[in-house]
């Protein structure tokens, strides 16, 4: 984004955490050893290569050599922190109807469905379920690991693509079916994939083609050439392109499967992730929270693609940690250290807890204050951990403002997708704006713990032991009055409003702004109504609509003979109260007093004035105020401003 932008409107607001925008500072990158640090190493990574990144088409040698260390590393990474994340796939059948994360409602038009399974919302973490048996976990990471290794490997082929990055931006891309000679623009159609898992000689799942950019061992044959093979550039490099492959594994886990074909080729959630992007969520479940990208931004790699300005962690939001969306997205550096480290081979054979310490950064997981929040913790720039930015989440499209997002993925929660005011201050999402689906166990667990009343909310859905919520971006169970009403921040200042409305360039939000308006509409429409009494229509209904509630006007002096009703009862009852009889009137109840009357009264012929004298009796109202009331129209439109 243009740094006018931010400097010109966005510079007015900075009191929310993730407000306020910051640039890298290449001084406090040197100092934070992110760049510039001449160091040397050689990255010698040995063993084997995981059977699922073995299988490689069409690739020049000099590149495929350039591989065999990201490869290795990749490798170590899966064995050492992958399998846990990989295994929620397996564990359960996540295409069947009673699966706790599948979809409920028109998130996606399934496109191929085999027997009776659906697409699933968001995938269950099974082992952040506390009940569940330590054996029982290592024995699911025991059938992940074959099965990555004895079946996935047969569905997958990888592949180096030379105009992905240039035309796409893709640094990798999983294709949902072998590609062959296919150009870009015919590749992942709807009938082409369909075709492919026709011909097919796996029974429920499908072959994949994994493309990688070219330009990553493109650079690290450069850097060799020039006889820097071992220096912080090709160390950056080298990695950046073991993150891609990681990232990409995170998609085939989910495609490979038949049924998972739609028409919009929508991707579920990852457990608490609020965003869709099973590669990102992937590499955040290893990294700890965080996704390794370039310093440099989009648009000067594609003219100079290097990563010589070095690289950082950006943060993944997670309902783990994080109520708010922030409109500048927290980045800390990465050390080439770091990098060096996970390059050596002695680093891996001297690790204690499976090498799960090299991987994830030591200052920013665990109770990091940088990975709870969502602003920038600048103690660690002071320290000289990491260099911190804060890079807009969101830019310019037409005349307003729209929050970053990649086609077709939803962000979680909807008040933080589509349109945004940049000047005004984010609501917080309340506690109850979301809940995971749980695994059967733990949601029985759950329910022991916390009774639910029989008769469950009309947003959950049960089967069995499982407990699990309706998702779906469209028709959220986190309504926007149910979001507003736990947003204590959510406030917008007359001037702001102001602005907002006189045609300022930031678009209009929808959410609880435009359901005020409706009802807003509604009111007027009922204002125009007139209100008739008649002896089909009662008091407070509208003759001839649906039977909605109105207030009525009353005139006063129905007013007046209800206030000296009201009046007479309290004297009553203080009389009874100190025992004492009114002279000339009865302290019996009006009912009772009614009946005595009535009892007396001779049947016969009475005058007017004797009726109207029983009558004012009768009621508890003097002569005058009756005559008042015989006065008075008996029906007339009452009116509703």
């Amino acid at each position: 984004m243009a740094s006018w932008v931010v400097q010109e409107t966005f510079g007015r607001v900075a009191t929310q955490p993730g407000s306020t925008a910051k640039r890298w500072n290449k001084e406090e990158l040197i100092r934070c050893r992110a760049t510039g640090t001449g160091i040397t190493a050689e990255l010698n990574l040995k063993g084997e290569a995981h059977p699922v990144f073995a299988d490689w088409v069409d690739v020049k040698p000099e590149l495929l050599k350039e591989l065999k260390q990201p490869i290795l590393l990749a490798s170590k990474i899966l064995k050492a922190a992958g399998l846990p994340w990989l295994s929620d796939f397996l564990i359960d059948d996540i295409f069947d109807q009673h699966y706790p994360g599948r979809e409920r409602t028109g998130f996606s038009t399934p496109g191929f469905v085999r027997g009776r399974g659906v697409t699933p919302h968001s995938i269950v973490r099974h082992h952040r379920n506390p009940s569940t048996p330590r054996e029982k976990q290592k024995k699911w990471i025991r059938s992940t690991r074959d099965l990555i290794r004895d079946e996935l490997p047969k569905m997958i082929q990888w592949q180096i693509d030379e105009d992905m990055f240039q035309q796409k931006g893709w640094n990798g891309y999983t294709c949902k079916h072998p590609r062959g000679n296919l150009p870009l623009h015919e590749i992942d159609k709807y009938g082409t994939i369909k075709k492919f898992d026709s011909l097919s000689l796996h029974e429920s799942s499908r072959n994949l083609t994994i493309l990688v950019m070219a330009e990553k061992p493109a650079r690290l044959a450069e850097l060799r050439r020039q006889g820097k093979e071992q220096s912080e550039e090709y160390l950056i490099t080298a990695f950046m392109t073991t993150v891609t492959i990681l990232h990409e594994l995170g998609h085939a886990i989910y495609w490979r499967d038949r049924r998972s074909l739609t028409r919009d080729l929508r991707e579920p959630f990852y457990g608490a992730d609020l965003e869709i992007e099973l590669g990102d969520s992937f590499i955040a479940a290893i990294f700890g929270g965080w996704i390794p990208v370039p310093v440099r931004d989009r648009s000067r790699l594609r003219k100079d693609f290097s990563f010589a300005d070095g690289i950082a962690w950006r943060q993944a939001l997670n309902w783990d940690h994080h109520r708010l969306r922030p409109k500048y997205r927290a980045h800390y550096s990465i050390p080439v250290d770091y990098i060096a480290r996970l390059f050596t081979e002695a680093s891996w054979s001297t690790a204690t807890d499976g090498g799960e310490s090299l991987i994830r950064p030591q200052f920013l997981t665990g109770k990091s204050i940088a990975l709870w929040t969502v602003g920038l913790h600048t103690p660690l720039t002071r320290a000289n951990q990491h260099a911190t930015a804060a890079i807009a989440d969101f830019q310019c499209a037409g005349a307003g403002w729209v929050w970053n997002r990649r086609p077709g993925a939803w962000f979680r929660i909807p008040q933080y997708d589509g349109s945004m005011y940049p000047e005004l201050e984010l609501p917080t999402a309340g506690e109850n704006a979301l809940r995971e689906p749980a695994a059967r166990d733990s949601a029985m667990a759950e329910t022991t713990r916390d009774p639910k009343p029989s008769t469950p909310p009309p947003t959950e859905e049960r089967y069995g032991t499982a407990v699990f919520m309706k998702l779906s971006p469209r028709k959220s169970e986190y309504s926007p009055r149910k979001f507003a009403l736990v947003s204590p921040t959510a406030k917008i200042s007359q001037a702001a409003a102001a602005s907002a409305s006189q045609g300022s360039l930031v678009p209009r939000c929808g959410g609880r702004g435009a359901a005020s308006q409706s009802q807003s509409r509604k009111r007027a429409r009922a204002k125009t109504l007139p209100l008739t009494r008649d002896k089909t229509c009662r008091a407070g209904q509208l003759q001839g609509h649906e039977q909605q509630r109105v207030g009525v006007r009353e005139s006063p002096t129905t007013l007046s003979l209800r206030q000296d009703d009201r009046d007479q009862k309290r004297q009553r009852q203080r009389q009874l109260q100190q025992g004492v009889k009114h002279a000339g009137k009865s302290l019996w109840s009006p009912r009772v007093q009614r009946d005595k009357e009535i009892g007396d009264i001779d049947h016969g012929e009475i005058s007017v004035d004797e009726l109207k004298k029983r009558l004012s009796q009768l009621i508890g109202v003097s002569l005058t105020e009756l005559e008042k009331l015989f006065e008075g129209p008996q029906s007339r439109p009452v009116s509703l401003d």
